[in-house]
């Protein structure tokens, strides 16, 4: 998110925010800490929409967009991952208006648009995805600095120690709180489309002969980027039974520069 951050336009008057799960409520609040008075978050789930307010958003809930308006809106930052939300968003955008994709990782991402809609505006579109390891220093430096200013640490589950173990596999169940499970077994089949999948029942580590596995070079069992950054935020719960951003950081440098 620093990256789509860091790239737009100085701040306008009104900027959408596709998406509320941790980067639409991250992006949020970069947007409003770097001078946008007024970030609208939109989202299909309502219980997601209640964190927005925290975070400096205004929620909007998907299936009645009416307090956009329209032709009005500078930049729209698209993280919920869905193709059928462009075509609004296009409508949303004022002419010269900047459009940032970084949530559609994935083939199942056809759009459906004009180069109408898009020429007799002079939209600017632009897709974001993986950081440089300068935008990862930003990153830490943002949670530093705005620590105090911000829920954190309501995005997390709190530290659990080993003798409530069943209760700490109870709280992931709920689904309250998110957590990296199956990282690594997941890393083989990204950026497939659902239909291209193999059968639940054939997936592991090591996809069936003849899929076409993503991330060829790596070995079976490697996780991603977002398993590593879990990680470094598990050790800092678990060793200083808070969530120390200080020793996160330091956790995400020693990362950076394993």
């Amino acid at each position: 998110m620093v990256a789509v951050a860091e790239s737009l336009p100085p701040p306008g008057d009104m900027a959408v925010v596709q998406g509320a799960g941790l980067l639409g409520l991250y992006g949020c609040a970069q947007l409003r800490m770097a001078g946008w008075p007024t970030v609208f978050v939109v989202d299909h789930q309502p219980q997601r929409l209640t964190a927005v307010p925290r975070f400096g958003g205004t929620p909007v809930l998907a299936a009645d967009s009416s307090p956009i308006p329209r032709d009005e809106i500078d930049v729209v930052v698209e993280v919920c991952g869905s193709a059928h939300a462009i075509p609004e968003g296009l409508r949303w955008l004022r002419p010269g208006g900047h459009y940032a994709l970084a949530g559609m990782v994935h083939p199942d991402s056809a759009l459906s648009l004009t180069g109408e809609s898009l020429i007799r505006k002079c939209l600017t579109l632009r897709g974001f995805h993986n950081y440089a390891p300068c935008f990862l220093m930003s990153a830490i430096n943002f949670l530093d600095c705005h620590r105090d200013t911000h829920p954190w640490e309501s995005l997390v589950s709190p530290p659990m120690p080993l003798s409530r173990l069943e209760e700490s596999f109870a709280l992931a169940e709920s689904g309250r709180w998110g957590l990296v499970v199956g990282d690594a077994g997941g890393v083989p089949y990204e950026f497939h489309p659902p239909h291209a999948l193999p059968p639940l029942e054939a997936i592991d580590l090591v996809p069936p002969r003849g899929f076409p596995r993503a991330h060829a070079g790596v070995p079976p069992g490697t996780w991603s980027d977002d398993g590593a950054q879990a990680l470094a935020l598990l050790e800092t719960l678990v060793s200083t039974g808070e969530g120390d951003l200080k020793h996160f950081a330091r956790n995400l440098k020693a990362w950076l520069h394993e």
